[in-house]
């Protein structure tokens, strides 16, 4: 072989390995994006499921920060307000608001001095969820405990991420906003119909 033969055959090689780089590095970032999709909807999957179960055990929903008192354990304020649900007229109600992450970090940690720091989240809002708090059968206690549901909020969304509309104080049409990292924002809708019958007279 002389020396036009191999460095003819050395420059396909190399662009044989440069080529199949390329496609190895355009698989691997199809694959980071499609995780992170399927990560983002499995996140607003979550979610939506446990608002979904409270509400289907409420006796009623309200939409409107007026019709109630949030109380000064929650972190919510009146404009942060999206929902409220009555779950068992023996139990708190739980309060469902957006709040800003880090003004919720701030508040967490100046309530809970004893406690460890709360982390920084994904996003600019967070979905907190404020209300008797579960055990560990699932089931409600008296103890009022406040905590985040989802972060990641889209807080260019209706609402700044989470929007609800509460009809007849039975069923809530509900949407919730994520922010996707690197991929498309999820938002989509869901409506959930309330208990009819109440447990307490």
């Amino acid at each position: 072989m002389n020396l036009t033969e191999i460095l003819i055959a050395s420059g396909i090689s190399f662009a044989v390995a440069a080529s199949g780089g390329k496609m190895l590095m355009n698989q691997n970032t199809s694959s980071q994006t499609l995780e992170r999709r399927e990560r983002l909807r499995a996140d607003w999957e979550k979610a939506t499921k446990f608002i979904n179960n409270e509400i289907k055990l409420a006796e009623r929903i309200f939409d409107q920060h007026d019709q109630l008192q949030i109380g000064s354990e929650c972190g919510i304020q009146d404009g942060e307000f999206r929902m409220a649900i009555d779950a068992r007229r023996d139990l708190p109600l739980i309060v469902y608001g957006v709040v800003n992450e880090q003004a919720y970090r701030e508040w967490h940690d100046g309530n809970n001095p004893a406690a460890a720091k709360a982390p920084k989240l994904r996003g600019e809002n967070v979905l907190v969820r404020c209300g008797p708090a579960l055990d560990a059968e699932g089931n409600y206690s008296q103890q009022v405990r406040s905590d985040v549901l989802i972060d990641g909020l889209n807080a260019n969304a209706a609402e700044a991420g989470f929007s609800v509309t509460a009809i007849g104080q039975k069923l809530a049409n509900y949407k919730l906003a994520l922010r996707g990292y690197q991929v498309a924002n999820l938002e989509q809708s869901r409506s959930t119909l309330a208990r009819i019958n109440p447990l307490y007279t």
